[in-house]
């Protein structure tokens, strides 16, 4: 674990492996942590930097309101102080909104988006909040029950880490349903959109929408449920090599 200091802000990352810069970004009310068999398995192919993100993990809750592109920017940020050059940027769940807006800006070698947020899923937070602790949960314990366990206590952790952080439930109300197409549309870097199967919380039929607007985009389909990338790591081993 390494600490970097960005606009005031502590952020943890993990950094492993050599090759190309691979930059990972999780999802909300995960951290690093439950990615561990993905990161060590990334790392036989590439250098990895997976980052805790603010209110997350052990990185510190910033003392003002951060939009999505101020989180864009605090990667710019990163890339820049750790002299990164052409990444690659994989991001599961709601961390796709980070990086589609942050590769509709810069150039980066790839992107990789996981069971992407980004656009219209849900009406109501209350619905998507039960997806995600409830439904979510199920699922993970139909593919493997202790990973499901272990990764529900860092759910929680974060969750009420964050239950009386105002800045938080400003960013999440304000992007819980918007939609992202016109960010999409300005992504040229080849893209990977890596869709579970089964599901549960971005269903695969969304697909297209992301397809539609991301013009260089290849759609692979993995068996699993939405945190696949934690619940069944090694499957990614199918779509990764040495470069």
């Amino acid at each position: 674990m390494v600490f970097i200091k960005i606009d005031n802000i502590e952020l943890n990352y993990i950094k492993l492996g050599k090759g190309n810069p691979f930059i990972f970004l999780h999802g909300i009310f995960f951290d690093s942590s439950p990615y561990k068999e993905l990161i060590d398995i990334l790392s036989n192919f590439y250098t990895v930097y997976a980052i805790d993100l603010p209110m997350h993990g052990k990185s510190e809750k910033p003392k003002k309101y951060l939009s999505i592109p101020n989180f864009s920017e605090l990667l710019k940020e990163f890339i820049i102080r750790l002299n990164i050059k052409n990444p690659i940027i994989c991001a599961h769940s709601a961390g796709s909104l980070i990086a589609i807006d942050y590769a509709s800006k810069n150039k980066i070698k790839e992107l990789i988006l996981i069971g992407p947020a980004g656009i219209k899923y849900y009406n109501y937070k209350i619905v998507l909040l039960f997806q995600i602790i409830v439904v979510k949960t199920l699922f993970s314990i139909f593919w493997s029950p202790i990973k499901a366990l272990s990764n529900l206590k860092v759910n929680l952790y974060n969750l009420f880490r964050n239950i009386f952080n105002k800045n938080f439930w400003i960013l999440f109300n304000k992007n819980f349903k918007k939609d992202y197409s016109s960010k999409m549309k300005k992504i040229k870097c080849p893209t990977k959109l890596v869709w579970a199967k089964y599901d549960e919380i971005t269903p695969l039929k969304y697909a297209s929408d992301f397809q539609k607007n991301i013009k260089n985009s290849k759609l692979i389909v993995i068996k699993g449920s939405h945190d696949w990338p934690v619940l069944r790591p090694k499957e990614i081993m199918k779509y990764v090599k040495s470069e």
